[in-house]
């Protein structure tokens, strides 16, 4: 009886860390060299600190999809709408969701044109990032 009771402690810690877990992540390398890449695409003259990943949402046919922000670098502030044929992706602001594959950054409007993404990605993609940001 008494390591039933020292164990339902320990279960409780493992599903609570379980819980809303985001299992979709980057380790420190991906997201390093992300963020260097992202430095020479945005703004050479910041520090690879004012880099950040906001929301990172999954790899979908090998591109790394997230919405990536650099301090300094001005974001207007109104709602935008990206159209796939009947799926919408609002965004709060002109900062969207980018996909990265081999050092070069793509928009998702991009590779669903050239058939890189389909319907059901970006339907997935946008369930996860209003998931997030919510």
């Amino acid at each position: 009886m008494k390591k039933i009771l020292l164990l339902i402690p320990f279960a409780f810690t493992i599903v609570f860390s379980l819980v809303g877990c985001n299992h979709n992540t980057l380790n420190w390398f991906e997201k390093l060299e992300i963020k260097r890449e992202y430095l020479e695409y945005c703004e050479p003259e910041f520090s690879i600190r004012n880099i950040h990943i906001d929301y990172y949402i999954g790899e979908y046919n090998d591109y790394e999809i997230l919405m990536i922000s650099c301090d300094g670098y001005d974001v207007l502030t109104y709602i935008r709408t990206d159209q796939f044929d009947d799926v919408e992706i609002t965004y709060p602001n002109s900062n969207s969701l980018e996909a990265y594959k081999d050092g070069k950054f793509y928009s998702l409007i991009e590779l669903y044109e050239n058939g890189e993404l389909v319907k059901e990605d970006i339907i997935s993609i946008r369930d996860i990032y209003y998931e997030l940001k919510s």
